[in-house]
């Protein structure tokens, strides 16, 4: 089952034979590359995913863990499968 179904964002069940573990690594080098690619500011991020600029830093840089929540506002905010920004497809 896919992690965008099981955390509520896809509706429709989406079974995946292979399952991998979620790469923290590559899921902040994924976060680094949108954000460098479309030219945003850590104030304009933390804007959309209603948290302060400082701790939206320590999210991309993997100081702090991102919280489900957190991860859910920027998959709506980047327009992106969960399942890809995490690296498990």
């Amino acid at each position: 089952m896919r992690l965008s179904y099981i955390i509520g964002i896809d509706k429709e069940i989406k079974y995946i034979n292979d399952i991998k573990e979620i790469n923290y690594d590559t899921l902040l080098n994924n976060l680094s590359k949108l954000k460098k690619e479309r030219h945003q500011s850590f104030a304009d991020i933390a804007k959309n995913i209603i948290c302060s600029r400082s701790i939206c830093h320590r999210y991309f840089n993997g100081l702090t863990i991102l919280p489900i929540d957190r991860l859910v506002l920027l998959v709506k905010f980047y327009n992106m499968d969960i399942d890809t920004l995490c690296g498990k497809v």
